[in-house]
């Protein structure tokens, strides 16, 4: 198994999960950051899965923000 694939909700910032996987050389695929992080706007809850750890690819989950998750996720991996 070269990629693990978990839930937002089971990974937040005082987890180390994902940081245990990265260390055992896995790539870490982290999908619905909105139902992961509860109470948080849906930007604030992308934003948060992106900070988990800057090697992840987070998947969305998005169907009618697609501008907005795609400006989030420039801005989380500094590109204009």
């Amino acid at each position: 198994m070269q990629i693990v694939q978990v839930p937002a909700r089971i990974c937040g910032p005082d987890d180390d999960l994902v940081s245990r996987l990265l260390a055992l050389g896995k790539k870490v695929v982290i999908n619905s950051p909105v139902r992961g992080f509860p109470g948080q706007s849906p930007s604030d809850s992308v934003r948060a899965a992106f900070a988990i750890a800057p090697e992840i690819i987070v998947l969305t989950g998005t169907r009618t923000h697609l501008p907005d998750t795609i400006a989030l996720a420039k801005a989380a991996c500094h590109q204009p």
